[in-house]
């Protein structure tokens, strides 16, 4: 079993950033025939995000692509704050 972090670890912590393509997604992008893309989250990584903003952090997600999905997906787990079409 892995060993939590102590009550002092998450209070160091204030902001954890994380880039959307290839870290909270499996990299892919899915076109449909309409031209729409969408990208696949995994559950697991919401789970870790969850237990993050429970600790008091601040998770924002980050993309230099158009992100609604990220949005959505945020939005779902508690992120408050999502940037995308950064440059």
């Amino acid at each position: 079993m892995t060993q939590q972090p102590s009550p002092k670890t998450w209070a160091n912590i204030k902001l954890v950033i994380f880039d959307v393509d290839g870290v909270l997604t499996d990299g892919g992008l899915y076109i449909s025939a309409a031209g729409e893309e969408t990208k696949r989250f995994d559950i697991k990584d919401g789970a870790g995000i969850k237990e993050l903003i429970r600790h008091g952090i601040t998770v924002a997600f980050v993309s230099s692509r158009s992100a609604p999905g990220a949005k959505v997906r945020g939005k779902e787990i508690g992120v408050l704050a999502v940037f995308d079409k950064v440059r």
